[in-house]
């Protein structure tokens, strides 16, 4: 049994006294000693808590675990990053699917770039990439016509994405003040360049039509960084075959068009067809052929030399394809027509006005000059509105 402070205090005095009538006792000499009388004292111990249970429980910590078990001087818990599991209520992460087959991508972001025309519809692999006139947004639809999906959505009335180049999982675009590139799910919105009047993007580069005459023609990476300017006059078209660049340029104030080429690093640089007084536009490149425009009068040049050839066609925008030259005629009604590379068999595909025309696959886009926005077969069958 344990004894207070006070217990001892008491015992201590019984002894001193004790010790004090024993010493009298010898202190009288020949005195026999008297047998002390018996003290029986009960002590009643008043209940303490035990002081070793009392550190423990002080120090105690809680483990964070189901059962919340207590555990003397058990360490703080601290997740571990290795071994530490997945919150199962986390929002899984989208995956980031391509658009198209291996193969299926473009080398070269759209058949060319035009002033006028706008690249407005741009193929890759299944899909169609365009901008629609109505709801002032860009999307998507696969090529038989399903699948529509919104990627950029008005911002205002007067909102307009064109100028498209797609290349892989990018889409190029403008928007009247800037150029962007954005994934073709519609994520990572990125700027990448400032005003341009029209642009073509490689795997590696962006070539732009520059806004004056000191930068007509100016390459960048895809990021719209390391900017070289590769012509000091106004461009106003060109387009990519192999490793060179085609351009109509205009080369002085008094409007002298000439045809040219040069290496996509800006070296090389040839005139294929020499300044003139009048204005060059709309350049194509089919095989040996370069496909231009001098006032609206089509012509077509051998990249190997030879006579420029006038074809008899009169376009207000021409897009030349493997199979056909595809044009609205620049005689008062815009139809939409078609000819042979040559010139030959001229065709009307639509009898009525067609503007800001696209090709892609055997499909031509265009737009009625009313916000109408359609597509119609190269045979003429099929007319289909986009909206």
């Amino acid at each position: 049994m344990k004894i207070n402070k006070t217990t001892r205090l008491i015992s201590l005095i019984i002894c001193i006294l004790l010790l004090i009538t024993g010493c009298g006792k010898k202190t009288s000499g020949t005195m026999d000693a008297e047998p002390s009388a018996a003290i029986d004292i009960e002590i009643t111990a008043e209940p303490t808590a035990p002081a070793v249970e009392e550190t423990q429980a002080a120090t105690a910590t809680v483990i964070p675990d189901s059962t919340s078990t207590i555990m003397p001087n058990a360490p703080t818990a601290v997740p571990n990053a290795a071994t530490a599991k997945p919150n199962p209520t986390a929002a899984p992460t989208k995956a980031f699917v391509h658009d198209y087959n291996p193969g299926q991508e473009n080398s070269i972001g759209a058949l060319c770039a035009q002033i006028e025309n706008g690249n407005y519809s741009v193929q890759q692999g299944d899909w169609i990439y365009y901008f629609d006139w109505q709801a002032s947004s860009l999307n998507k639809i696969k090529t038989d016509g399903s699948n529509k999906t919104t990627l950029v959505k008005m911002v205002s009335k007067e909102s307009v994405y064109y100028k498209l180049n797609v290349i892989g999982d990018w889409i190029y675009y403008f928007d009247r003040t800037n150029t962007y590139k954005i994934q073709t799910d519609g994520t990572n919105r990125t700027q990448v360049y400032g005003s341009n009047r029209g642009c073509l993007v490689t795997s590696t580069n962006i070539f732009f039509l520059g806004q004056n005459t000191t930068e007509g023609l100016i390459r960048t990476d895809t990021d719209g960084k390391n900017k070289k300017v590769l012509l000091n006059y106004a461009a106003t078209s060109i387009d990519i075959q192999g490793d060179w660049l085609y351009y109509t340029g205009l080369t002085d104030s008094y409007m002298q068009g000439e045809v040219g080429r040069m290496h996509l690093d800006g070296s090389g640089k040839e005139i294929l067809v020499p300044s003139a007084q009048q204005t060059c536009d709309y350049i194509n490149v089919v095989g040996d052929w370069v496909y231009y425009t001098i006032n609206s009068k089509v012509f077509r040049k051998n990249i190997n030399g030879g006579d420029p050839i006038n074809l008899g066609i009169v376009a207000r925008e021409m897009i030349v394809t493997d199979q056909y030259i595809i044009f609205n005629e620049d005689t008062g009604n815009n139809f939409l027509c078609k000819a042979q590379l040559d010139g030959s068999g001229k065709t009307t595909i639509l009898a009525l006005p067609a503007y800001k025309i696209n090709v892609a696959g055997d499909w031509v886009y265009f737009n009625d000059g009313n916000l109408g926005q359609y597509r119609i077969k190269t045979d003429g069958t099929q007319k289909e509105s986009q909206r």
